[in-house]
């Protein structure tokens, strides 16, 4: 077993056949709505598919994966997506009898468990740059680095977006902005009303240098 156990299992377990089926299983009501908003699909030599904007949402509902798995809702057919998925959990199956033939079962779940908390961080910080704003990446970065401000102070971030991209912002408040952050739990409010970045802001942030993605997102 390699000392290094996330990385082993990132490299040698967490393929990309693993990653589909932990963001089927997260996401799984997600992507029914992105299907219902579908409009360009083709499959080729390059496979496209097109989707109605729907704009940046100021709620989010991160819900536990016990609570997703314990769901009235869960039902096999959500494997039925497509018919390469079941393959494809039987191809992870037969990497996990490779690479761990002798090892003890309890270990062997406690190693996927660290793998699978791994991949649903990449997979939230994913989620987030999807719908962030660009002021709303600066807003965090001011925060990392001046420390926690009143919301007065930072109603500056929210101003200058504005008269930039009236549109987008006509029917978009300044407390929908702040709450879209708080709801990925980016920001919080301390005990003297000022707000903060958090550790999962910080991480994110690091996700953005890490990934090598733009900052310079729209609005």
């Amino acid at each position: 077993m390699a000392e290094n156990t996330l990385q082993f299992i990132l490299d040698k377990l967490v393929s990309w056949q693993m990653i589909v089926i932990i963001f089927l299983i997260l996401f799984r009501v997600p992507i029914v709505d992105l299907f219902k908003r579908i409009i360009k699909l083709k499959v080729g030599n390059d496979f496209c598919l097109e989707a109605a904007d729907v704009g940046q949402s100021s709620k989010y509902t991160d819900k536990g994966i016990s609570d997703i798995i314990n769901s009235s809702e869960r039902d096999e057919s959500m494997f039925a997506l497509h018919p390469l998925v079941q393959k494809k959990i039987e191809s992870i199956n037969v990497d996990i009898n490779k690479l761990f033939p002798d090892e003890d079962k309890n270990k062997i779940n406690k190693q996927l468990v660290h793998a699978l908390a791994s991949a649903i961080l990449l997979l939230t910080a994913e989620k987030i740059y999807r719908t962030i704003f660009g002021s709303q990446i600066k807003l965090l970065k001011y925060l990392n680095v001046c420390g926690p401000q009143q919301k007065n102070t930072l109603i500056s971030f929210y101003d200058t977006a504005k008269s930039e991209s009236p549109a987008v912002y006509s029917n978009y408040t300044y407390d929908q902005y702040l709450q879209f952050l708080s709801s990925f739990n980016l920001i919080v409010v301390n005990e003297d009303a000022n707000y903060c970045i958090t550790e999962e802001g910080k991480a994110f942030l690091e996700w953005i240098v890490t990934m090598s993605v733009s900052e310079n997102k729209p609005h």
